[in-house]
């Protein structure tokens, strides 16, 4: 296994200070279903739903926009599924809607 020198380290350390303490308010595990699972399969779920959400994400930096039906043929989700990332990610902060009915579309807060 190849070392990591101090300064690697250091500079590792510097570049994750922004992560330390950051809560992701739109990704909730309840506490009820915390009690059935391991840490490491924890960390399978949490990476797997972060996945996701980066996949939307990149989708709206690059598109300027996405609506529920562009999230499910990127992810392969449900219609409902669709709706409760976009009402967490609205509630949080990191998307905005636009749009009403089917013209419905999610932006990056303070862009068009």
């Amino acid at each position: 296994m190849e070392t990591i020198s101090d300064p690697e380290l250091a500079a590792l350390r510097t570049s994750f200070l922004p992560l330390i303490g950051l809560r992701l308010s739109w990704l909730a595990i309840p506490d009820a279903a915390l009690v059935g699972f391991e840490p490491s399969q924890l960390a399978v779920i949490v990476n797997t739903l972060l996945d996701g959400a980066s996949l939307v994400l990149r989708h709206v930096r690059q598109n300027g926009r996405i609506s529920n039906i562009s999230f499910r043929r990127l992810t392969g989700h449900s219609y409902d599924q669709g709706i409760t990332f976009f009402k967490r990610a609205v509630t949080s902060g990191v998307l905005e809607r636009k749009g009403k009915a089917a013209g419905t579309h999610y932006v990056i807060p303070g862009r068009s």
